[in-house]
């Protein structure tokens, strides 16, 4: 018996298209389990240094993955891990993670600190992150309830030029804050909800 070209040909065809990592259905529990290792279940993160990611936009989450991927944005662990990941990988969990409810991290205030933080954040950080820093959309960053020991580590991260810091702007405008400011700051952002 003779076989059809045509047919060797879909054959031959829908095998390279289920061979390909785009065909591929993406094991988004598997994927998210990693994560939820240093994020937390659902994204949201019991670790003072390690931020929730649950509920923030997917365009934002995104594009920090694919910058840290990249090695434009410093992560300790991220960029590593991250190598491994196509970017339909890194989209789906970045979707993932948008539909997670964001959970404000409950963290003891000191009233000095969040007073501060408030007016140092009303001059220098509210014309960009408005003022609660408590939206998610397009490639902006929920802050508002963050964990205030991960803020301070990324702030101070963008005033030592020894790090890849991917916002001129924001370099900028951390430039202009004392270590006592960037305390403060974290303060006022992680007391906000």
């Amino acid at each position: 018996m003779r076989k059809s070209p045509l047919l060797s040909i879909v054959v031959f065809c829908g095998a390279i298209a289920a061979s390909s990592p785009f065909a591929a259905d993406i094991n988004i529990n598997g994927l998210a389990n990693t994560c939820n290792s240093c994020h937390g279940m659902g994204g949201f993160s019991v670790g003072l240094a390690n931020p929730s990611i649950g509920g923030q936009s997917a365009d934002y989450l995104n594009k920090v993955m694919l910058e840290q991927r990249k090695g434009d944005r410093y992560s300790s662990v991220m960029g590593r891990l991250l190598k491994n990941y196509t970017d339909e990988e890194i989209a789906a969990l970045a979707d993932y993670y948008s539909k997670q409810e964001w959970i404000a991290a409950t963290q003891e205030k000191e009233l000095r600190l969040v007073m501060r933080g408030k007016r140092v954040h009303n001059m220098v950080c509210k014309k960009c992150h408005g003022a609660k820093d408590n939206k998610a959309k397009d490639e902006s960053l929920r802050l508002a309830g963050q964990w205030a020991g991960y803020i301070q580590i990324v702030l101070n991260r963008y005033a030592d030029p020894k790090y890849k810091r991917p916002s001129d702007e924001m370099a900028e405008a951390v430039n202009s804050l004392t270590p006592e400011d960037i305390e403060a700051v974290a303060h006022f952002v992680a007391s906000n909800k």
